[in-house]
């Protein structure tokens, strides 16, 4: 190889071996979502020993987001919470026509 990081004309370009075709795990989730791919179930003894995850609510924080407006004050407690522990929550009583939310769905799902 050359210094500046090029081939030199007698030298070949490096060949890898091709990769192993993987299925679009998109793809996947849609055909059926509640199916895990043996693929990525690791076997018991392979996983993580440290998964004390009991301090851990294992319910998603859902908001609601009609409380949130006339100033409920344990709502905005949950959110808070939610931000913090959590990073993320679900929303609901936000008004959004479920044929809103589902043309994202499929607008996101489009893109992606």
């Amino acid at each position: 190889m050359g210094s500046n990081g090029t081939f030199l004309d007698n030298e070949e370009a490096p060949t890898f071996a091709p990769s192993i075709p993987v299925p679009n795990v998109q793809e996947l989730v849609r055909k059926d979502p509640l199916q895990v791919p043996q693929r990525y179930v690791r076997e018991v003894e392979d996983r993580p020993k440290d998964t004390d995850t009991s301090y851990l609510s294992s319910v998603i924080p859902v908001i609601d987001l009609s409380l949130l407006l006339i100033g409920n004050n344990e709502e905005l407690t949950k959110l808070d919470l939610a931000c913090l522990e959590w990073g993320f929550f679900q929303v609901v009583n936000h008004g959004v026509a479920k044929q809103v939310s589902q043309k994202m769905k499929d607008a996101a799902a489009e893109f992606h």
